[in-house]
């Protein structure tokens, strides 16, 4: 296949709007173990991004293509070839750029030669805003919320053990602010975190929660398995200064997002989004939200 479509949806009753055409660089098809994805939308624009694979067959190689969509004219404003975006923030899209022969595992990009370039572009016309000056072996981007994200890196070869780096999408740099040290407690392998969308990112792992200022970039505070006065909840979301995570065998419990401290418990479930409307369970049972 040579083409795919974006296609709008009328959110009242479901019905099909429109219809723009993406298509795929020379050379390239899209696999079936891809459909295009719309990483974001800023103003006029929506950033959709494609897995492709040669249209000759090599085997495990994998690129991708980005897409500025123009939402009023219903076309496509711009097209990046090789360039496979992750998350859209203040204006920039940041993704992989990738080299010839990439392959990708889950989420990760890795390349046996080095290659691929980690870069912001802009979403009005995708033109390159930054790039980080290193050859990658492998990238896995990550967001983290309010303009971060983490970025898990292979130097030199894909098999080294990667890295893990916070940075901002403004510049592609550590968030102002913030050390080595302080910026490891919100971009460790396999931690998971959440933006209340209005001022703190909390990140955790078992065992392990820390809560950043989204403007400041200071760490407010940390809780960890070393402090016997507590037990450590896991995290589940956060939504307007509540923490909402659980306890096992004690159920839901709510922090203040700026201080950490115990606000209330609960017993709705596990809500995986919160919102202005309620708590979305994993079972798709919606409760009143706090915050």
């Amino acid at each position: 296949m040579t083409t795919s479509h974006l296609r709008a949806v009328d959110a009242a009753d479901g019905k099909e709007v429109w219809t723009a055409t993406l298509p795929t660089p020379k050379g390239m098809g899209v696999g079936d173990d891809s459909s295009p994805t719309v990483v974001g939308v800023e103003g006029d624009t929506a950033v959709v991004t494609l897995r492709t694979a040669p249209e000759d067959g090599t085997d495990g190689v994998r690129s991708a293509v980005t897409y500025g969509v123009n939402l009023a004219t219903r076309h496509v404003d711009w097209q990046a070839d090789g360039f496979g975006a992750r998350m859209l923030s203040g204006g920039l899209v940041v993704g992989a750029q990738l080299p010839e022969g990439a392959e990708i595992d889950s989420e990760r990009w890795f390349a046996d030669e080095g290659g691929i370039g980690l870069v912001g572009r802009s979403v009005k016309d995708g033109a390159v805003s930054w790039k980080d000056p290193r050859d990658l072996y492998g990238l896995k981007i990550e967001t983290v919320g309010a303009g971060l994200f983490s970025a898990r890196i292979n130097l030199e070869f894909k098999e080294n053990r990667p890295a893990h780096e916070l940075l901002d999408s403004a510049a592609g740099k550590r968030p102002a602010g913030m050390t080595a040290d302080s910026a490891a407690a919100f971009s460790f392998a396999g931690r998971s975190c959440a933006y209340d969308e209005r001022s703190v990112i909390v990140c955790g792992v078992d065992g392990e929660l820390a809560a950043l200022d989204a403007r400041t970039h200071k760490v407010l505070w940390t809780l960890t398995e070393d402090d016997p006065s507590r037990e450590v909840p896991s995290l589940y979301t956060a939504w307007h200064g509540v923490v909402y995570g659980g306890v096992p065998g004690r159920g839901g419990v709510l922090l203040d997002a700026t201080t950490g401290k115990d606000r209330a418990t609960f017993d709705a479930g596990r809500p995986a989004v919160v919102n202005e409307y309620g708590g979305l369970d994993m079972d798709l049972t919606v409760y009143p939200a706090t915050g």
